[in-house]
């Protein structure tokens, strides 16, 4: 059975047959080769055999002697493997990742943090650095997460850039799946779906024509819609490249039922994990959710709520698309507030933590929020050329803002007023009673 691996001798990727491949070039075939390997080996030795294959027999015999019977320690030691695998994820990760890694056996350490930018997105630089490090040891890579919508500033990873980084490594040995985590952000992908007919949502060919049509009509009832910004966009439009990925519909999908999904690639991924118990399995005509994850069992009512939900609303930019489109513009405002909420004469500043898109300067910036977004009307704000484009590129990827305030020391007659503690207990009490504003009571 042939298999495409990395030949040291010739410094390329090459057919050869399984017999011959090492450890190290096993560990790292493609994904769509592990998932047919059992099949196309029974099937080419049914071709050479003069007995028939019993293919049930021979399927138990790899269950039996793969990692997921012999568990990690032994199967590591039986193949003589000297390097514990690894994993990655940005080091904004959430905490299911380290979670993902003990429940696995491998330990929390086995999860290797990769840095963040200036816009809080996984570096490729540094998990270059990593991977590079890796190939070197010849330590086993399982994965490499892209976070598509951090939990704390909604950043979205450049998986298309980590997509051909992983193409560059395999050419060099080192394969991995790639995992795209779209926990939070997985549904704006919705806002890039065209659906048939003519009422779509302003779009780049549309938006335009609306502003012209609404150019002297300023009415109460317009609702904003602010595009993805260009870079977000294209991580979306790529997001397929992913081997799989993980969305909640309870964040961004706005459904309050206890459910998730994980979509594959390549559905056959699932298979190894799967364990086809009399109680949770009927058969492979009826539908079956608990053998496939660590759950088991778990009702159908949550799956039936979000699938109604998917249907009434629609998965495209007339539907769940739209809804994120006007919460995206609302972002935008708020992005811009941050921004200039603090006056020159109070004794604090206020900073979102994204910064100001580039080709534009703090104080331009600042002067355009003052004479044309601050208490303008919706409708005026986005029939605006300058302002929409400068909307759609500032603020977080998806919807989350994030910022931090910093309290001055007044001074009078060169002596500070205030000490440090009581600074920073001013801090923490603006903090709280701007907690309590923006918390919904409903007791």
């Amino acid at each position: 059975t042939p298999l495409l691996v990395f030949n040291t001798e010739s410094a390329k990727r090459e057919l050869t047959a399984l017999k011959d491949c090492t450890n190290w070039q096993l560990l790292n075939i493609d994904i769509d080769h592990i998932c047919d390997l059992a099949d196309h080996v029974s099937e080419n030795m049914a071709r050479v055999s003069e007995n028939p294959v019993d293919k049930n027999m021979f399927k138990e015999l790899v269950e039996r002697e793969g990692i997921m019977s012999l568990g990690l320690f032994n199967f590591m030691e039986k193949h003589g493997l000297n390097h514990s695998p690894v994993y990655t994820a940005p080091a904004n990760n959430h905490y299911s990742w380290p979670k993902a890694g003990t429940l696995l056996g491998l330990g929390i350490d086995a999860l290797i943090p990769i840095q963040l930018d200036v816009n809080f997105r996984q570096d490729v630089k540094h998990l270059r650095e990593k991977l590079d490090e890796f190939l070197k040891n010849k330590t086993p890579v399982i994965s490499v997460t892209a976070v598509m919508g951090s939990t704390e500033e909604s950043a979205v990873d450049p998986i298309k850039e980590m997509y051909e980084l992983r193409e560059e490594f395999k050419e060099k040995g080192l394969n991995f799946a790639l995992l795209a985590d779209g926990a939070w952000g997985g549904y704006f992908k919705t806002m890039l779906i065209d659906s048939p007919g003519v009422d779509k949502v302003p779009g780049k060919n549309t938006l335009r024509k609306l502003r012209a049509a609404h150019k002297d009509k300023i009415y109460d009832g317009f609702v904003p819609y602010c595009e993805l910004s260009e870079y977000v966009q294209e991580q979306y439009e790529h997001i397929q490249l992913a081997d799989t990925i993980t969305i909640d519909p309870h964040k961004s999908g706005f459904c309050p039922y206890p459910g998730g999904a994980l979509c594959y690639r390549n559905g056959k991924m699932r298979f190894p994990i799967a364990l086809f118990h009399p109680e949770v399995f009927h058969g492979e005509g009826d539908p079956t959710m608990g053998v496939y994850g660590v759950e088991g069992s778990k009702p159908g009512a949550a799956p039936a709520g979000i699938l109604m939900s998917h249907n009434v609303i629609g998965l495209s930019n007339r539907g769940y698309g739209r809804i994120l489109g006007q919460c995206t513009a609302t972002t935008k405002l708020f992005y811009t507030m941050w921004l200039t909420v603090a006056r020159e004469d109070d004794p604090f500043v206020c900073l979102p933590l994204q910064d100001i898109p580039k080709g534009y300067d703090l104080e331009s910036v600042k002067q355009m929020i003052k004479n044309k977004i601050a208490f303008k009307p919706l409708v005026e704000i986005y029939r605006d050329e300058e302002v929409t484009k400068f909307l759609k590129e500032c603020g977080p990827d998806t919807m989350i803002n994030t910022f931090v305030k910093q309290w001055y020391q007044r001074r009078v007659r060169g002596r500070s007023r205030n000490t440090l503690s009581s600074v920073i207990q001013l801090g923490l009490s603006c903090h709280t009673m701007s907690l309590n504003s923006l918390t919904s009571n409903t007791r």
